[in-house]
């Protein structure tokens, strides 16, 4: 089960998801930043992945962060752009 910690407004929660995504589950005390971390992982949303150093060279994969372990972590490096909820990497 993979993890990180979630930070908004001085309160503190989870993101839990296994490698298969079967289970992805978020945890936070304030029901309305969980419904907007929970709503910002199953949206699908344009990832470049570099295919060499060239600056132009990428490709474009239309997923949501909760299809799969490269997703998430992708999505998550602008989970605080997106939401302004932090993410903790443990």
């Amino acid at each position: 089960m993979n993890k990180v910690a979630l930070e908004y407004d001085g309160e503190t929660g989870s993101l839990h998801w296994s490698n298969s995504m079967e289970i992805v589950l978020v945890d936070f005390p304030t029901a309305s930043v969980k419904e907007r971390v929970e709503k910002y992982i199953s949206t699908s949303r344009t990832f470049k992945i570099p295919q060499s150093p060239k600056i132009d060279d990428y490709l474009d994969f239309s997923a949501r962060p909760d299809e799969s372990d490269l997703f998430m972590r992708l999505g998550l490096c602008t989970l605080y752009a997106r939401t302004g909820v932090f993410v903790i990497w443990e």
